[in-house]
């Protein structure tokens, strides 16, 4: 049971006014739930976020978040959980617990892959900035900047109280008739400008705006009613409605302005809402029935009350309106203020930012084209030098093989992607010819270096050869020619028998012929004398080029065509050179 009091919200699964059908004191602790969280009501499935405690009625389910949310993101989560709707509402509701825990929502992250809570409020912040300059612009060209209440409105409010009710056939009051039936199937949404109904409580009923048979279309300026919800609206414009079961009411007997309407529609929900639903919808027939309560004077509908009424309303409302978007606009305007000179000092600092790096470029750039300009100078006197090897038509190989690399780094092929814009079209195809000239030559020179070295490989490997059959040779000579053995065997008798008698000095001597005799040693003297003569007269032949050293005639050929080619290269008359160094001598 309820209690008095406005402590709590009692929501239920309307759509209307957030959820909640009135407050309430308290009732009981088990029963209450706590502020921060949603409720989902499950017959239009919305998810609304409550900032005071609640209490339910059947049918509704609370959502808890698990992470702390900033309050100003609290909108953003609102309308994703809101685009799960269509989801819950495709199945059965005692499946939407478990559909609802088994679905996923996207939400934006940042460069750490965390939610970026920060971009949402951002986001939010900017989409009410704009609303509100809208509301604020529409109050103003509506006319609804006045707000203050005329006399009549004044005394229509005060004797509210006072005003006689009576009960009319809802038939006395309107025409009514079942719409057309035009499917969702049989429509191209968004296709034209007229409204397209369904029983929906959202956005008016509108669910789309379309082109179609005007057979079909109905009259505006009536009460709609959805047939199967019990969705009651005002339709100013004329529409396509999507079944036939929703009603059209149209008022007789009056002026019928769309305050009246209002206020006739606000009576026919609260009269009639009671009674029906989803279950039991109503109909034509059934509503043949049915009664509302309307103010009279002289027995008849008081028409004139509802029009002040509604339009005091209207202005006590919007008064309401009025200063929100006021007191909006200046925290926005103070919010702006700060977001501006954020704004401005992130360009400032981000300008800064940009300008180094614009100084860092142009230095690169200026040191690139140095580099080019340099190059190519260093380019045109080392071309003029190796002009000078070829001489009668025959290069010389030497001082070809001897002279340095052109160069290690391709200056033009590194760095000429930072002139494409700078030059004009022939002097970078003049840049090109030049440096494939120089490549040219350099490849010759490459070439003829590896071809020495290839020579003095071949000229080692043959002086080696050559040794090592001297080497054998004279081992063969020295084998066949060895010590006079009897010499030793007297020199070493002479020597050593002095003090011996005949008998011992002949044993002595016929041991030391036998061990001669045995070993017959060679004369290393001999050897090393015979190896030195003939290695000096094999290195004195290789000295005095005994071998014949070829260099390719092709080689002087490509040399001769890559230097002709580039003295017809207008390299540093051009002005793309001009340029270059210009850019190369500035200082910053």
């Amino acid at each position: 049971m309820l209690t008095d009091g406005n402590e709590y919200d009692y929501i239920t699964r309307t759509s209307l006014n957030q959820g909640v059908l009135q407050t309430t004191g308290f009732v009981n602790d088990e029963n209450i739930n706590n502020a921060g969280t949603w409720s989902l009501g499950l017959l239009q499935m919305d998810f609304f976020y409550r900032n005071k405690p609640w209490y339910a009625g059947q049918f509704v389910r609370k959502i808890i978040p698990k992470i702390e949310i900033p309050q100003n993101a609290i909108l953003y989560f609102t309308t994703v959980l809101n685009k799960i709707k269509p989801i819950l509402f495709s199945v059965l509701v005692r499946n939407v617990d478990e559909t609802f825990l088994n679905t996923t929502i996207n939400l934006p992250i940042n460069t750490k892959n965390k939610i970026d809570f920060e971009f949402m409020e951002s986001f939010i912040a900017d989409l009410e900035a704009e609303r509100i300059a809208e509301l604020s612009a529409y109050l103003k060209a509506s006319g609804f900047g006045n707000y203050e209440l005329s006399v009549e409105e004044q005394n229509a409010i005060q004797e509210y109280e006072t005003l006689d009710f009576s009960e009319f056939d809802i038939t006395e009051i309107f025409e009514t008739k079942n719409t057309s039936n035009i499917l969702s199937t049989q429509i191209t949404e968004n296709s034209g400008d007229t409204p397209y109904l369904c029983a929906s409580s959202e956005n008016n009923g509108v669910s789309s705006y379309i082109t179609y048979d005007k057979r079909y279309l109905e009259k505006g300026n009536c009460i709609f009613i959805g047939g199967k919800t019990f969705v009651v609206s005002y339709q100013a414009n004329d529409f396509f409605s999507n079944d036939s079961h929703n009603l059209a009411l149209y008022l007789k007997n009056c002026d019928k302005s769309k305050l009246k309407h209002f206020y006739i529609a606000t009576c026919l929900f609260k009269s009639l809402s009671h009674k029906y639903s989803w279950g039991n919808s109503i109909s034509k027939t059934k509503i043949k029935n049915d009664k509302i309560s309307l103010p009279i004077k002289d027995g008849k509908p008081n028409y004139d009350v509802m029009d002040l009424l509604i339009s005091a309303v209207q202005k006590l409302v919007i008064k309401d309106v009025v200063k929100y978007s006021d007191a909006k606009l200046s925290a926005t305007k103070q919010i702006f203020m700060w977001k501006i000179i954020f704004d401005i000092a992130l360009i400032v600092v981000g300008g800064f930012a940009l300008l180094i790096y614009w100084l860092q470029e142009r230095r690169k750039i200026s040191e690139s084209a140095s580099l080019i300009v340099m190059q190519v100078e260093e380019l045109q006197k080392r071309m003029r030098e190796i002009k000078t090897y070829i001489c009668d038509g025959q290069l010389n190989a030497t001082a070809f093989y001897e002279s340095q690399l052109l160069f290690k780094t391709d200056y033009w092929d590194k760095y000429k992607h930072y002139f494409i814009r700078k030059l004009d079209s022939f002097s970078f195809s003049t840049f090109d010819e030049f440096y494939s000239c120089a490549c040219d030559v350099l490849a010759q020179q490459e070439l003829m270096k590896n071809l020495q070295r290839n020579d003095f490989y071949l000229d080692q490997q043959t002086l080696m050869n050559m040794e090592a059959n001297l080497l054998l040779q004279t081992v063969n000579y020295v084998s066949h020619n060895p010590v006079d053995s009897q010499k030793i065997v007297d020199g070493i008798i002479a020597a050593s028998t002095e003090k011996m008698d005949t008998e011992s000095k002949n044993e002595f001597t016929n041991f030391l012929k036998q061990s001669v005799n045995a070993s017959r040693p060679n004369d290393m003297n001999a050897f090393w004398s015979i190896y030195n003569k003939d290695k000096q007269v094999v290195i004195d032949a290789f000295n005095q080029k005994a071998f014949t050293s070829y260099t390719p005639i092709q080689i002087k050929m490509s040399l001769e065509k890559a230097l002709n080619q580039f003295d017809s290269i207008p390299i540093i008359g051009c002005d793309g050179y001009k340029k270059l160094k210009k850019v190369a001598n500035r200082r910053f």
